[in-house]
């Protein structure tokens, strides 16, 4: 049997196997669901938890869950509106902070470009008197905010939080939000994968959480640790009001082990007589507590934070350069994780499922 005979035989041969009744092999029509699919389904206010855990305050509010929703290319156009589209008498209900290609949103679109949201929250009474700022933690891609039909503010950038000051906007009782979200899924814009050469699901809209939270005047916007383990020390910048007094305590459980004032805006350092490294194999965690005082002396701001006292550097161990931690070639396995959920898409259902993803 000649070679081109050969071939031939083989690919006869080979294409029976293809010849499957479609009964004996059906695809999978519905979407794949996850062992928190349910839980995430069943969740009134999804992702509750504390969105910012390195600058924590005690009062806050969660404004995840239902939304009223509208979207598409007949809807008004979403990109950087002056004003808030016209909703219909019974509009659609979203789930965020789930985005609307998702199972978990509610509804499930594709390609939506234009969105909008809205939804009434009401502060709580204990709240009076203090700045109110409206956080997001994401938003794909462009984000207008409007409060009471006022315009808040802008944000481009699909993968950053952001935050408004939206006192001034706020009035007694009930309180209207709406969210204008554009996102063309063009590959013009960073997406990543989630874009038109991409082998994903596009993500669009909210699918971080969203928030308020209550500050005095006078408060911390944000903070920088940096640690030092060959200095035994730790060093923290406060950005707040210029001038203001900062007191920093370190606690090691529930005891201080050090103590120092600073001045916001500029750098300054905690000494830590036995301090205790981290590593994958001891993974301690030292808490921070920060209090910023008016030129008076009285704290008007009180934050909780964390840090892990540990060195990376390069080094070389038997005459290759390596990664150290705290000055020992610690051996790598390093994985690609995706991060889309089948029904969450870049949204983990709950931080349940993030932390078995971790």
């Amino acid at each position: 049997m000649n070679i081109v005979l050969h071939y031939l035989v083989a690919l006869l041969m080979l294409g029976t196997c293809w010849l499957v009744p479609i009964s004996a092999a059906q695809a999978q029509l519905g979407p794949l669901p996850t062992r928190w699919t349910k839980a995430a389904l069943a969740e009134p206010v999804p992702w509750s938890s504390y969105p910012r855990p390195q600058l924590r305050r005690a009062q806050w509010l969660c404004l995840n869950g239902s939304w009223q929703y509208q979207g598409g290319s007949t809807v008004a156009a979403a990109r950087n509106p002056t004003a808030i589209a016209t909703f219909p008498a019974n509009p659609a209900q979203i789930r965020v902070p789930y985005c609307p290609e998702s199972v978990l949103s509610g509804i499930m679109r594709k390609q939506e470009t234009n969105m909008w949201y809205r939804r009434g929250f009401t502060l709580p009474a204990a709240w009076q008197g203090q700045q109110i700022i409206l956080h997001f933690e994401a938003v794909d891609y462009q984000a207008t905010v409007f409060v009471n039909g006022q315009r808040a503010g802008s944000h481009s950038g699909g993968y950053d939080a952001f935050c408004f000051d939206i006192t001034s906007l706020l009035k007694p009782g009930e309180n209207s939000l709406v969210v204008a979200a554009y996102d063309a899924n063009d590959g013009r814009t960073p997406s990543g994968k989630n874009g038109l050469r991409g082998d994903y699901t596009f993500s669009s809209g909210i699918w971080q959480t969203v928030w308020l939270e209550p500050v005095p005047k006078d408060h911390i916007q944000a903070l920088r640790v940096l640690p030092d383990l060959a200095g035994k020390r730790v060093r923290l910048e406060v950005m707040a009001s210029a001038g203001t007094q900062v007191t920093a305590r370190v606690l090691e459980g529930k005891k201080v082990v050090a103590q120092a004032v600073g001045t916001a805006g500029t750098a300054f350092y905690l000494p830590l007589a036995h301090p205790r490294a981290w590593s994958p194999d001891s993974p301690f965690l030292y808490d921070v507590q920060l209090t910023l005082h008016s030129p008076t002396g009285k704290g008007t701001d009180e934050v909780q934070s964390y840090f892990g006292l540990r060195d990376v550097a390069l080094g070389k161990v038997n005459g290759v350069v390596r990664p150290l931690l705290n000055g020992q070639f610690v051996m790598q396995l390093g994985l690609l994780d995706q991060g889309y959920w089948p029904d969450g898409v870049l949204t983990a259902p709950t931080e349940t499922a993030l932390k078995s993803d971790l």
